[in-house]
Order: C-alpha cells, then structure tokens, then sequence
C-alpha cells in the first residue's frame, strides 16, 4: 500500500524504501528469517534482491504458485538450513506450518483478515521455540498499511477483553 503525506497526497518513491531499509535491518544478523507479503509483486521483488544481495540459494518462496511438492522442499530446505529466508503470503503460510525454529519475521505488508495476522505470528510462536519472538512491520506513515495495523491491534484487545475469564465468567453468571 502507499504511503502518503499529511494532507493524504500519495507520495511515489523511485526506489523502493521500504526494501532498502529492510536490508539495511537485516544486515547485522546472521538468523534465519521469515517476511509475510500479501502480493506476489512484492514477494517476486524481495526474493530478487536477496539473491542479489546474499547468494543464489538465500531465499525460498512459500506461496500457492508453488505445487504443494515445491513448498514442501522450500520448507526443508529452509527448515534444514539450506537457505537463511523465507518469503511466505498470508493466504498460504498462515495455517498448519511449524516454523519454531526460526523467531524473527517481518512483516512486509499486512494480512487483511485479523485470524491470518494471528495465525502468522503464531507460526513461529509455538512448543518447542527455544528465543523469544520478534515480529516487525514495515509500516510507511499515514499508509494504508499503518491504518490497518492500528485497526488489527484493536481487533485482538477486544478479542482479549471478550475472552478474559472475568468477562466470561460475568457473562455466564449475569453480574
């Protein structure tokens, strides 16, 4: 989604900012990493600057362009450390991975449903996570992309207020 200034004009950059400081991020690291983008233009643009970046072999694809074989020997490969990262889209990498070996991800761009959002964070956020989980967004200020951030935060405190055991216990008992 694209940025815009205070007056909500769409500000259009001739290079891509949002991939530059994310490899200015992710150079003093040396773990695997996963980045969630919604588009295939996004993922096809990432995934080319870090095989230009690191090497031929860096990065692996887990999309549902890839036959279910193709991902699976992504996963491995990724799994096994073959490959340090890992570029995943909502659609097909929110549900059913084990990603508890690796604990950082970013988030390119963001999901539009809150249940994928959660589920994506909760593939690394699982039994058997040794680190503490880091999750970043690369959010352009006055975006789209920053709105709906604010909107899936909302969603997930009220999500935690409805499901907390005072609330359910005063639901069910009538206070």
């Amino acid at each position: 989604f694209f940025p815009a200034d205070e007056t909500g004009e769409i500000i259009l950059f001739k290079e891509n900012e949002k991939l530059k400081f994310l490899l200015d991020d992710i150079e003093d690291t040396d773990e695997k990493i996963i980045f969630v983008c919604n588009y295939h233009e996004e993922i096809n643009a990432l995934y080319e600057k870090l095989i230009e970046e690191y090497e031929s072999g860096a990065a692996v694809v887990y999309t549902g362009l890839q036959s279910i074989e193709q991902r699976e020997a992504n996963l491995q490969e990724f799994k096994n450390g073959e490959t340090r990262f890992m570029i995943l889209n909502p659609a097909t990498g929110a549900f059913g991975l084990n990603l508890q070996f690796c604990s950082i991800m970013y988030f390119y761009s963001l999901p539009l449903s809150p249940e994928q959002f959660w589920q994506l964070k909760d593939r690394i956020h699982r039994p058997g996570q040794k680190n503490n989980c880091l999750y970043k967004y690369l959010l352009y200020r006055n975006s789209i992309d920053e709105r709906l951030k604010t909107i899936l935060d909302n969603k997930q405190e009220l999500v935690r207020i409805f499901t907390s055991k005072e609330n359910i216990k005063e639901f069910l008992l009538g206070s």
